[in-house]
């Protein structure tokens, strides 16, 4: 697997810890459990996209900066990250641009590194499953990408 944005994610929050000097202050600002923010640290966890957003409205970043090499997280007072919507969204942009219709020829655009029916929850507007981050990665190889641009408002 050539994406690891779970590990880019590890390190970017070992960065928060820095700025924030504990478990606990960098726990207490992103309103998560400590042990929560200690499992994404030592990569026993990995959060949801949801999750994902929380932190990034947190600091006022950009989602898929979070999943970025060298990532400043820097306040850019963006607070209104949908991961799963942008996900969706530049999945089926990459679709189309693969001529893409059908179930199965997403499939196989995707080297079936999802099964049919995770694919079509990804895809539902209501009631729907988000992939893991280390999904995300498999994804991300399979289409050629890396995984943060999935996340990427604007793929066009």
């Amino acid at each position: 697997m050539k994406n690891c944005s779970l590990l880019i994610f590890r390190n970017n929050m070992e960065k928060l810890l820095t700025v924030y000097s504990t478990y606990e202050k960098l726990a207490l600002f992103l309103d998560t459990p400590v042990s929560t923010v200690k499992s994404w640290i030592n990569g026993t966890r990995n959060p949801s996209l949801k999750t994902l957003d929380k932190i990034a409205n947190k600091i006022g970043c950009f989602s898929y900066e979070l999943l970025c090499n060298d990532a400043s997280l820097k306040n850019i007072g963006f607070y209104m990250n949908n991961s799963h919507n942008t996900f969706v969204t530049n999945l089926n942009i990459i679709f189309l641009q693969k001529h893409c219709i059908t179930t199965p020829q997403k499939l196989n655009a995707l080297e079936n590194v999802v099964t049919d029916f995770a694919l079509q929850s990804y895809l539902r507007k209501e009631n729907f499953k988000s992939p893991t981050l280390l999904k995300l990665d498999l994804i991300a190889d399979s289409l050629g990408l890396e995984t943060y641009t999935l996340l990427k408002e604007n793929m066009k």
